[in-house]
């Protein structure tokens, strides 16, 4: 029963999702622990505003997303853990989205 806890359903989406919530926790913990690092770098056109407030913030917001997509990727079968984690996508690629083509950073 306990490797039932561990063990991915099949096919490439729940793959796909467990891997982006293993992405997403290595982005939170740079972005806890070197702040300016590789978030400045992702915002290379307004490096300015890049702080570690906003950093820590930007930090926050993927650790919550790493962990729908984590518990996502192990329950499949939940329609509203899916429908929040497909939100969640929906919220990055338009925050990203925006980043560059409205605001230009």
């Amino acid at each position: 029963m306990l490797g039932d806890l561990f063990t991915l359903p099949e096919g490439g989406l729940p793959k796909f999702i467990w891997l982006s919530a293993v992405f997403s926790m290595f982005n939170t913990v740079q972005c806890m622990v070197s702040p300016l690092g590789m978030t400045r770098k992702i915002y290379s056109k307004q490096p300015q505003q890049v702080t570690p407030l906003t950093s820590h913030l930007f930090a926050t917001w993927t650790a919550l997303s790493a962990i729908l997509r984590y518990k996502c990727a192990f329950n499949m079968d939940n329609a509203i853990l899916y429908d929040l984690t497909f939100w969640s996508y929906v919220i990055a690629g338009t925050h990203f989205l925006s980043e560059i083509v409205v605001f230009r950073s």
